[in-house]
């Protein structure tokens, strides 16, 4: 006789946490929508807004703590940031206290004057972090706001000037940012298997080129050996497929490896190595495989992460054939 009672309470114990979780994700900044404002402590205890500081510039907010190696590390890269740009870019850090870890305002406050911090350093106890953070995110994360307001990406880990500031700048020029569709895809040499040099903005005289970053240790990347194999049979005349392998000997991705697994399976198409991922990285992916189309202006046609199959290539093989010049922008 007390089922109806209970299924009601659980009825509304139940609607309580939706309306509660819905309320907190509503709370939450995202990707491509306007900033949310709050208001915290500076670390000299002055009141701080946040909407008051970025003044309708491009903002780094950027969220760690001192215990935090990587965190720490990025701070000159950051420095760089505020010395070389800091007219068009405001950085504001948040310090995410927890005296379990020894992160306590007293030493917060002495890094700062010790470094000598030209930006604004927050305190935070949890916060600002729920709006910013995704759940159960590491730290260095950094969230970085258009001049327009708009939340216009995230950045996890560590970064350094040179990856900031191609960022920053096309934030600022309204142009599309690194590594998404609509933009350049910088030029870069790299050796194949046989030593030969690719030289990308060479190639792309030619035509489009298609670019599948891998490495023999990762199985989803083997299922692209078939389609561009078929690409490269028919599109060699006018295009160029290639993959470029991360080379890696902590996980055994040693260029002996990657020959032998090549020559087993055949390969028809360049395997390129990259020793230090700096071409993968103006990829801004942080798996594979990644798989690229680029036009013959340099432009990034197409990207897709993960399996993908001929079709979806070609299709987009075939776009890039037909790209026209970008206008240039007036200058305002």
């Amino acid at each position: 006789m007390f089922r109806k009672p209970l299924v009601l309470i659980l009825l509304a114990v139940f609607a309580a946490v939706s309306m509660q979780s819905a309320a907190d994700s509503a709370k939450r900044a995202k990707v491509g929508e306007k900033f949310i404002d709050f208001t915290a402590r500076t670390v000299n205890k002055e009141k701080f807004v946040f909407s008051q500081a970025i003044k309708g510039k491009t903002c780094i907010l950027k969220f760690g703590a001192l215990w935090c190696g990587w965190c720490e590390k990025m701070w000159p890269e950051l420095k760089k940031v505020h010395d070389e740009m800091g007219d068009k870019v405001v950085i504001v850090e948040v310090d995410l206290l927890n005296p379990s870890r020894g992160e306590t305002e007293e030493k917060v406050r002495a890094s700062v004057k010790r470094k000598k911090t030209p930006w604004e350093v927050v305190l935070d106890k949890g916060d600002v972090a729920k709006i910013y953070l995704p759940p159960r995110s590491g730290i260095p994360h950094s969230v970085v706001i258009g001049p327009d307001g708009i939340v216009k990406t995230r950045i996890s880990g560590y970064r350094k000037y040179e990856d900031l500031k191609p960022l920053l700048e096309a934030i600022i020029n309204g142009e599309p940012l690194p590594g998404t569709v609509g933009a350049v895809f910088p030029d870069f040499t790299l050796k194949d298997l046989s030593g030969n040099e690719f030289h990308l903005y060479e190639r792309l005289k030619k035509g489009p080129v298609v670019i599948k970053f891998g490495a023999t240790w990762c199985g989803p990347c083997q299922k692209l050996h078939e389609p561009l194999t078929k690409l490269y049979e028919k599109y060699r005349k006018k295009a160029s497929i290639v993959e470029i392998d991360l080379i890696d000997p902590r996980r055994g991705e040693t260029v002996e490896k990657v020959r032998e697994y090549n020559e087993k399976l055949g390969t028809k198409y360049p395997v390129l190595l990259d020793y230090k991922f700096e071409v993968f990285g103006h990829t801004q992916a942080t798996s594979i495989p990644v798989t690229l189309v680029i036009d013959k202006y340099h432009r990034i046609s197409a990207k897709f992460v993960g399996v993908v199959g001929y079709d979806d290539i070609e299709a987009a093989l075939k776009k890039a054939f037909a790209a026209k010049k970008p206008k240039k922008k007036r200058k305002k």
